[in-house]
């Protein structure tokens, strides 16, 4: 299985995070990265879809999977990660009821105290024994969300699920990255001051001797004349108008990625 498109989208949230009602906060992105994708690129449109969420599995029974499935229209998975507490089941009956998923590909129906059954902890995984909570989003059975989940699971996540997980979280990562850049200071600036050169032939203290000139580069030419012992050479600097050249080693270009 490989990923053939990808969308992000930077947004600001305009919602606080209600427990039940995520939907209402991150559909409304959801939406405009689907418009995206039907004008970009069609072909790609899903035959199903895994949301990171709960469907039927919800004290409303209507989560966050069949919230969006509903209003994109296609075929929705609801694939918990964790357990919404719900109609009298609970966290703990779900770990009791755990010796019924001895191997990959277990099964059994989250079945509340009202005798509907919400969803279904399936185990995805032979390294993991911890089930994801598997629930209808629309269009499509409880049977038939079981079987699409085991068929794109690798690990215990479905690879739908866990590669938007991971791409979304680098994404993040960069754009925090990007912004630390912009406020860090500039290396110049945060350089320390340099102390001034020694003056050229003026007394050494430390060694307590009046150094020599230093030796002429082999390139300079005989005729140069001798610095005075006790004078002060100030360093040749070209005025950026006077026309005068000087070779420099210039750092790479980088040109962005387009």
């Amino acid at each position: 299985m490989k990923c053939v498109y990808e969308a992000f989208k930077d947004t600001i949230l305009q919602l606080p995070y209600i427990p039940g009602f995520l939907a209402f906060r991150e559909v409304p992105v959801l939406l405009e990265l689907f418009q995206e994708l039907k004008e970009k690129a069609p072909h790609f449109w899903p035959q199903i879809l895994f949301v990171d969420g709960n469907g039927k599995l919800h004290p409303m029974g209507f989560g966050h999977a069949s919230h969006l499935g509903v209003l994109v229209d296609i075929p929705t998975v609801g694939v918990g990660k964790t357990f919404f507490v719900v109609d009298g089941l609970s966290v703990d009956g779900i770990k009791n009821s755990r010796s019924q998923l001895a191997k990959q590909g277990d099964w059994f129906p989250l079945t509340g105290h009202s005798g509907a059954v919400w969803g279904a902890a399936v185990r995805t995984s032979k390294q993991a024994i911890n089930p994801v909570f598997v629930s209808v989003g629309h269009r499509i059975s409880l049977e038939s969300a079981i079987k699409a989940t085991m068929l794109c699971a690798q690990v215990r996540i479905p690879e739908p699920i866990r590669q938007a997980d991971m791409r979304s979280r680098e994404v993040i990562r960069r754009l925090v990255q990007a912004e630390a850049a912009k406020s860090a200071p500039s290396a110049a600036s945060a350089a320390p001051p340099q102390a001034p050169a020694p003056l050229v032939g003026a007394p050494n203290p430390e060694a307590g001797a009046t150094r020599a000139p230093p030796r002429a580069p082999a390139s300079a030419p005989a005729t140069a004349a001798p610095v005075p012992a006790a004078q002060e050479v100030a360093p040749s600097v070209a005025h950026p108008d006077s026309g005068a050249s000087a070779s420099s080693a210039e750092a790479p270009s980088v040109v962005p990625k387009q």
